[in-house]
C-alpha cells in the first residue's frame, strides 16, 4: 500500500474545574444555648465532574464563622457549644480547589432557644406548671421557650405546703 505522508496539526485541550455543590445541615434544631450543636456541610462534584474535592468549608452561624476541612468523603464537621439564644442564619461556603469550583448555601436558620430552670426548695411539696406549656414536674425541671416569651410558672403546693414566694433571676427568656 501506498503511504501518504501527514502533518499533524497540534490540538489543544483545555481542562475547566468541574462544577460543585454544597448542603449544610444543623443538629439539634432548635437547640439550648448550652448544647452543643453540630454543623455538617457536604460538598460533591456536579455532573458530568467526578471526584471528591478538598479543602476547607467557612461555616457563618449569624455572627460567629469557623472553618473545617473536608474528610475523604467530602465532608466538614464541625460542633459549636456557645451560640446565643436567638435565630441564626447558616450558611456554609466552599472556595473551591484545583479541580472544583467554588459553592455557597443558606442552609435552615437554626433556632437557639432560653432555658428556663426552676425548682421548689424547703421541705414542701407540689407540682409547677408553666404557660406556655414545656414545664410541667415536682421539685426540678426545666425547658426550652422561644426568645423573649412571656412564660408563667403556677406552683400548686399539696394541701401540707404552702408557697411563699419567688425568687431568682427573671429575664432572658
Amino acid at each position: 500500500g501506498d503511504f501518504v505522508p501527514r502533518v499533524a496539526l497540534p490540538y489543544t485541550q483545555t481542562v475547566i474545574r468541574a462544577n460543585s455543590d454544597i448542603t449544610v445541615t444543623a443538629a439539634p434544631n432548635p437547640s439550648a444555648t448550652s448544647d452543643s450543636v453540630t454543623f455538617t456541610a457536604t460538598v460533591a462534584a456536579v455532573a458530568p465532574g467526578a471526584g471528591l474535592p478538598t479543602g476547607d468549608v467557612t461555616f457563618t452561624v449569624g455572627a460567629t464563622v469557623f472553618t473545617a476541612t473536608l474528610d475523604a468523603n467530602g465532608v466538614a464537621v464541625a460542633q459549636r457549644n456557645d451560640l446565643t439564644v436567638g435565630v441564626h442564619g447558616v450558611s456554609a461556603a466552599y472556595p473551591g480547589d484545583t479541580n472544583f469550583t467554588e459553592a455557597f448555601v443558606n442552609g435552615a436558620d437554626q433556632d437557639v432557644q432560653a432555658t428556663l430552670a426552676v425548682f421548689m426548695d424547703g421541705t414542701g411539696a407540689g407540682m409547677l406548671v408553666s404557660e406556655p406549656a414545656g414545664i410541667d414536674c415536682g421539685a426540678t425541671c426545666s425547658a426550652r421557650f422561644e426568645p423573649s416569651s412571656v412564660v408563667t410558672v403556677t406552683a400548686t403546693p399539696l394541701i401540707s405546703s404552702t408557697f411563699t414566694g419567688w425568687d431568682g433571676a427573671s429575664g432572658g427568656v
